[in-house]
C-alpha cells in the first residue's frame, strides 16, 4: 500500500512539474508590430584567439582580431611591430553548432530551433607611427525553421562594420581608440514551393564606440575599458503584400549599450608592454678579409649565438561585460515563432577568463578559458562555457617581409551551445 501512495505522490509531483514547466514556457502569441527584436551577442564570436581566451580580450587588445573588442587595438603597437609604418590582417571563419542538429540554441532561451549557421570575420588595420586607422566586419547567416505545421523557412544576415581610428600617447604608454559602426539586420521569409527568398525585415543600426588601453612599460600588467551604444535604427518593412499571412513583423530593432572592463598579466623573458622603437636601418660594413691561421696558443673568440624568436611565457586575461536593458523587445526567436518572449528587460554581466600560453618555442601555443553568458529572459539560467584553442607555426616566407604562417582553431562548448572556429593566419 506505501509503494502505492508512494507511486500515486511521485505522479502528482511530476504532473505538477511538467504542468508548471508547460505555463513557464507558454508565451501569448504576437497580435500585432508593436515590439522590437533585440539584437545581442551573447555567445563570444571572433577570432580564434579571441574564442581560446574565452572573449577576455578587451586588456589584451592586439591585431586587427582586436578592434570589435577594443577599438584601442587599431593604435596598439605590438612588440614586433618596429617600423614606423605597420598593418595586420585578419580571416576566421566559424560554424556554431558543427556538432548539434536539432539541439542547437544560440541565444540561450531553452529553445532550440531547426537552423543553418555559419560567420566570417574579416579585418584590417594600418599604422603610422603613434596614429592607426582600421576596418573589421563581422558578418552572420542562418537559415531558421519555426515550429509550425508545416514549418515555416527563414533567412536571415547580420553584418557589424567597425570603422576606428587611434592614436597613442605618453611613449605608447595609453592608447585611445574610436569610431563608429554600423549594422546591418536582414529577415526574409521562404515561400512554400518556392526556392526564392522574399523580402521581409530589413533594418540599418548605426552606432559608436570608444576605448583605452592602459600599458606601463614598468609593470606587466594592461588595463582597459570601452563602451559602446547604437542610436535610433532605420526600419525597412519591404514584403508589403506578400507576407506571410498572420506574420506580424516589429517595428524596429533594439541594441543595448555595453561596458567592458579588464586586466591582463604576463609571464615571460620578454617585456609584456615593450615601449615602440623604430628599429633603424645600419649601413652594410665592408666585406671582411678572409681569417688568417692563428698562431699555436691564440684564443679564438666564439661564434655568436643566433637569437632566438620564441619564447615561453604565459598570459592570464579576465575581463567583465556589462549589457544595457532595452524595453518591448523579444528575441530573435520569439520573432520567428511570433510569440511575446521577452528579452533584455534587465541589466546582465559576463565574467570571462582567458590562458595563453606558449609551450613549444616559436612553434605552438595553447589557449583555453571560462566565461559565464547570462540570460536575457526572465526565468531563464545562464550558461557556463568552457574554450579550448591551438596556433601551429607551420613555415616561414617572404612577402613584403619575412613572415611566418600559422594555423589555429578554437572550440567553444555549453549547454546546447558549440562553435568550432578555424583561421590561417601570422605566427608574431
Amino acid at each position: 500500500m506505501s509503494k502505492v501512495r508512494l507511486l500515486l505522490t511521485l505522479g502528482i509531483v511530476l504532473g505538477l512539474t511538467g504542468a508548471q514547466a508547460t505555463v513557464l514556457h507558454a508565451q501569448p502569441a504576437i497580435t500585432d508590430s508593436n515590439y522590437r527584436i533585440e539584437l545581442h551577442q551573447g555567445p563570444v564570436l571572433g577570432s580564434t584567439r579571441v574564442i581560446g581566451l574565452s572573449g577576455a580580450y578587451v586588456a589584451v587588445a592586439e591585431g586587427a582580431v582586436g578592434l570589435p573588442f577594443n577599438p584601442a587595438a587599431v593604435a596598439h603597437r605590438a612588440h614586433y611591430s618596429r617600423s614606423w609604418f605597420d598593418w595586420d590582417l585578419s580571416i576566421d571563419y566559424l560554424k556554431p553548432g558543427t556538432f548539434q542538429t536539432r539541439s542547437f540554441d544560440l541565444d540561450g532561451n531553452g529553445r532550440a530551433l531547426r537552423t543553418s549557421f555559419h560567420m566570417v570575420n574579416t579585418g584590417g588595420l594600418l599604422q603610422f607611427g603613434a596614429f592607426g586607422l582600421g576596418i573589421h566586419v563581422q558578418g552572420q547567416f542562418s537559415d531558421f525553421e519555426d515550429q509550425s505545421t508545416p514549418p515555416q523557412a527563414f533567412t536571415a544576415s547580420l553584418t557589424q562594420t567597425h570603422i576606428t581610428v587611434g592614436y597613442a600617447l605618453a611613449d605608447h604608454q595609453l592608447v585611445l581608440g574610436g569610431g563608429f559602426t554600423i549594422g546591418s539586420f536582414d529577415v526574409n521569409y521562404v515561400q512554400t514551393g518556392e526556392e526564392d527568398a522574399r523580402d521581409g525585415f530589413s533594418t540599418q543600426i548605426p552606432g559608436l564606440e570608444v576605448g583605452v588601453l592602459v600599458r606601463l612599460k614598468s609593470l606587466p600588467l594592461r588595463f582597459a575599458a570601452t563602451a559602446s551604444f547604437a542610436f535610433a535604427p532605420q526600419v525597412s518593412l519591404d514584403c508589403g503584400d506578400d507576407c506571410p499571412v498572420g506574420f506580424f513583423l516589429p517595428e524596429g530593432v533594439a541594441v543595448p549599450w555595453q561596458l567592458r572592463t579588464g586586466v591582463s598579466y604576463r609571464w615571460g623573458q620578454r617585456r609584456f608592454n615593450q615601449p615602440f622603437r623604430i628599429l633603424k636601418k645600419t649601413k652594410k660594413k665592408p666585406p671582411k678579409p678572409p681569417p688568417t691561421k692563428k698562431k699555436a696558443g691564440s684564443s679564438i673568440k666564439p661564434k655568436p649565438e643566433p637569437k632566438h624568436t620564441g619564447e615561453y611565457f604565459v598570459l592570464v586575461s579576465a575581463e567583465l561585460v556589462m549589457t544595457g536593458a532595452v524595453k518591448d523587445a523579444v528575441g530573435t526567436d520569439g520573432f520567428l515563432d511570433q510569440i511575446q518572449e521577452r528579452a533584455g528587460q534587465r541589466i546582465t554581466v559576463s565574467a570571462r577568463l582567458g590562458v595563453e600560453a606558449e609551450v613549444w618555442r616559436r612553434r605552438l601555443r595553447l589557449r583555453g578559458g571560462t566565461y559565464w553568458e547570462p540570460s536575457r529572459y526572465d526565468g531563464r539560467a545562464g550558461r557556463l562555457h568552457g574554450t579550448v584553442g591551438f596556433a601551429l607555426r607551420l613555415f616561414d616566407f617572404r612577402l613584403w617581409g619575412t613572415h611566418s604562417l600559422a594555423i589555429s582553431a578554437a572550440f567553444d562548448g555549453s549547454y546546447q551551445y558549440t562553435n568550432l572556429s578555424l583561421s590561417v593566419g601570422f605566427w608574431h
